[in-house]
């Protein structure tokens, strides 16, 4: 490697370990390798071992100190490379290993700030696990370390601008500066090479209360607007994804979110994050009722809404919604069947979830007037893309077409004929209009999907209803369930949905689900204080072709599903229905053995909180 690379690792009364560290450095030194040792005084025979070191130590210091990071600062100070690794006193590198990742460095070093390795950790000698560098993004304030710092080189003009660690931090100062490093958007370059072995039996592994209040004091540099009991909250949480089992006060974490929300922060959003990626951690301890509370549409929400349009001298305005994705061969006959809708007053909003099959292009071709293209900076996943027609939408109404079906020309009349029925009878704005389907299957055989709510409008419960008929159904059982043939399928999908526009954007699609969305919508409807109304049309106005893709499989929609049924667990018990008959039966079914075990375990946990859940409901309710 051409750059010259320096090691600064500090050391006090230590000497046993310093002369192992300094043994591995001897076999991966050359001259463009500094090495520099920071002692904090010791009074053991750290400087012996120094004194009989010239040959690998290039500099090294011996006088008091504020501390490790006030070590740290001094060895960056001391040090002329151009890029700085800080390996503690009881880490051994790894040298055929180190040596390979100066290399990628070299080949690396004009494409980012920050390089980070692999560390082996080890405990009393024995390997525990290893830690593999992440991405350094936002939400890493909820998350473990993002990479051990030990097996990191970080340019020495990237200290010149965001400044060395801060020395009133005695555990947590290193990982205060990622962040700082996250918040500036420096690039970092990741490999999954393990360059050294590190001791696990440091400081940050104790002084619980230290830990407590360091963390705290990061938090509330990043979300100024959280108290005190909301700050330590955020914390536990944060250790929970560790796999800590403190015990967490939720009312907090979700005050917390609400409060991020008015003041345009991304707490909210971080949190939601964190559950994604590791979902295991957090159900059973409360996961499924923080879900259920926090923002159900986190990332849409800051978009700045249109304004609806309502003109008495003319029919509504009604929007038609296209969400596409990888859907070349299909989406013209969509949009066509949308163009050519015989009601007079339409716009058409595509929300483009970053294709690359060329779907964009082939979206293009057809842009006008009465069609807006919205194409994604990433796949946020279908509900974002509902939630997103739903704000740019001018209509009093969105009908939705997915990207691989046709609506009939009558659709969006029919549909919008049954709902002013319901809505002069109610008198209400509140009035979802499913339409009945024909559905071409997999093995070419076309069926008539009747709609939900045709024959009789549906409200209130029935609506939870609904929802537990259509799980009941996708487990295998048979029978009747509320006066309704369970083998029966009911049209009740968002791409045969005719929506009120404000209710879309009063309840929102959860973003969590990245498919069932529109049965959860449903489920949420059915909780809501002001009645949600359902009815169906009884002639097919939509046409379905299903199709297969890694993001409609089986066990993907399964485990929504599966969510689903616990989040909503209290609600459908209280309609007959058994969250944990119905999952216990479905997973079973699940192909991926892997994938199996951990919907296993999730049941599991979510049980046992369940239990927790009910003996405090007394407690939340007052909170509330």
């Amino acid at each position: 490697m051409n750059k010259k690379v320096t090691i600064v690792t500090v050391v006090k009364n230590m000497a046993k370990e310093l002369e192992k560290c300094l043994d591995r450095y001897r076999k991966i030194k050359n001259k463009n390798i500094e090495v520099i040792v920071i002692d904090g005084n010791s009074q053991d025979e750290t400087t012996d071992v120094l004194n009989d070191s010239h040959d690998i130590v290039d500099h090294w210091i011996s006088e008091n100190d504020s501390g490790i990071y006030d070590a740290m600062n001094k060895g960056i100070n001391l040090s002329t490379g151009e890029i700085i690794v800080l390996i503690n006193v009881d880490d051994l590198v790894i040298p055929q290993n180190f040596d390979q990742a100066l290399k990628l460095i070299s080949d690396n070093f004009e494409d980012a700030d920050i390089f980070a390795f692999s560390a082996s950790m080890v405990k009393n000698g024995k390997r525990k696990f290893k830690r593999i560098p992440r991405p350094l993004d936002p939400s890493m304030l909820f998350r473990t370390m993002p990479f051990s710092h030990n097996a990191t080189f970080i340019k020495k003009t990237l200290y010149e601008e965001l400044g060395l660690y801060r020395t009133d931090f005695k555990i947590v100062s290193d990982f205060f500066w990622f962040c700082y490093a996250q918040a500036a958007e420096k690039k970092v370059y990741l490999h999954d090479l393990t360059i050294l072995e590190s001791d696990l039996t440091g400081m940050s592994g104790s002084n619980d209360e230290i830990l407590l209040e360091e963390n705290i004091k990061i938090l509330n540099v990043f979300f100024p607007f959280l108290n005190r009991e909301e700050l330590i909250d955020s914390y536990l949480f944060r250790k929970r994804y560790s796999g800590s089992n403190d015990k967490i006060n939720y009312l907090n974490l979700i005050s917390a979110s609400k409060k991020s929300i008015k003041k345009g922060s991304n707490y909210h959003e971080l949190i939601k994050t964190c559950i994604n990626e590791n979902p295991l951690s957090f159900v059973g301890h409360g996961y499924d009722f923080l879900i259920k509370n926090l923002p159900r549409n986190h990332q849409s929400r800051f978009i700045l809404p249109a304004p609806i349009i309502k003109r008495k001298d003319k029919p509504p305005l009604v929007t038609v919604g296209i969400t596409s994705f990888n859907c070349i061969d299909t989406i013209q006959d969509t949009i066509t069947s949308c163009l050519n809708q015989e009601y007079p007053n339409f716009e058409i909003i595509i929300v483009d979830d970053c294709s690359t099959d060329g779907t964009i292009e082939k979206i293009n071709k057809f842009k006008s007037e009465k069609i807006t293209l919205y194409v994604n900076e990433k796949n946020y996943g279908v509900a974002y893309s509902r939630n997103k027609i739903a704000y740019k939408a001018k209509g009093e109404y969105v009908m939705f077409c997915d990207d691989d079906d046709v609506s009939a020309k009558d659709r969006i009349s029919k549909s919008l004929h049954e709902i002013n029925k319901v809505e002069k009878k109610e008198k209400t704005k509140r009035v979802i209009c499913f339409s009945t389907r024909k559905s071409k299957q997999l093995n070419k055989e076309d069926i008539i999907i009747e709609a939900a709510g045709q024959g009789s409008v549906e409200t209130g419960i029935s609506l939870h209803d609904l929802v537990a008929l259509h799980l009941l159904r996708i487990s295998g059982k048979k029978g009747q369930f509320s006066g309704k043939d369970i083998t029966k399928p009911l049209s009740m999908g968002t791409g045969v949905g005719f929506y009120p526009t404000q209710l879309i954007r009063d309840i929102g699609f959860n973003e969590m689900f990245r498919r069932a969305e529109d049965v959860e919508f449903c489920m949420a409807c059915g909780c809501e204080k002001e009645p949600v109304y359902i009815v169906g049309t009884k002639e097919p106005l939509y046409f379905q072709k299903i199709t297969q893709s890694e993001d409609k499989s089986k066990d993907a929609v399964i485990g929504f599903y599966i969510l689903l049924s616990i989040i909503y667990r209290e609600e459908l018990y209280n309609r007959g229905f058994d969250t944990r008959s119905f999952s216990k039966s479905i997973i079973k079914n699940i192909k991926s053995d892997s994938l199996r075990m951990d919907f296993y375990s999730l049941l599991e946990f979510s049980n046992k909180w369940a239990e927790r859940y009910i003996k405090s409901k007394a407690i939340i309710s007052r909170h509330e």
